[in-house]
Formats: structure tokens, C-alpha cells, sequence
């Protein structure tokens, strides 16, 4: 399994170098999950997607990703999210 990421995140290097400016935003996944709509906000902003007010799509996309970080496992035991990987947003810019 961990050739697979390893794969990936080869190809991914490589691709990210190709990119135009301005058309990446990376942002810290504990961000994702610590702060979903201040995250959110901030690589909208980035992409120059920006609204005051989060909107229902967003707001729903936080809310299914708080319901599946507090997914409980057999036992009661909490799943917990601990990368440190960067995602992504590409914009069609």
C-alpha cells in the first residue's frame, strides 16, 4: 500500500511544477479539520471564488466531514484523522 502513495505523491511533484501560478492552493489537512469553514473561506479566497457567507454546498460539506471524523468504529473507539498532508484546489483559471 505505501507504494501506491508513494507513487502518487511522485507524480503529483512532478505534476505540481507544471502548474500556472495562482491555480494551486494548499492548505494543512488539521486545518481541514480543526477550522472546515475557515479553511474553506481561505482557499475560495485563494482561488478567487470569494463570498462572505458560506454557502449551503459548503456548509453541507462540513457537516458530512465532522459526521465521518466522528465515525465510530466496533468498540466505540473514535476514528481520528492525523495527517499532515497538504490537499489541493485546482482552479480552472
Amino acid at each position: 500500500m505505501l507504494w501506491q502513495y508513494e507513487y502518487l505523491w511522485e507524480h503529483f511533484e512532478a505534476a505540481r511544477v507544471t502548474l500556472p501560478p495562482g491555480t494551486l492552493t494548499e492548505v494543512p489537512f488539521r486545518h481541514l479539520v480543526e477550522e472546515p469553514l475557515a479553511t474553506l473561506r481561505h482557499v475560495y479566497a485563494d482561488q478567487g471564488l470569494v463570498s462572505d457567507a458560506p454557502s449551503s454546498a459548503q456548509e453541507e460539506s462540513v457537516r458530512h466531514h465532522e459526521g465521518a471524523r466522528r465515525n465510530h468504529l466496533g468498540g466505540g473507539a473514535e476514528t481520528h484523522c492525523s495527517s499532515a498532508t497538504a490537499v489541493g484546489c485546482w482552479s480552472g483559471r
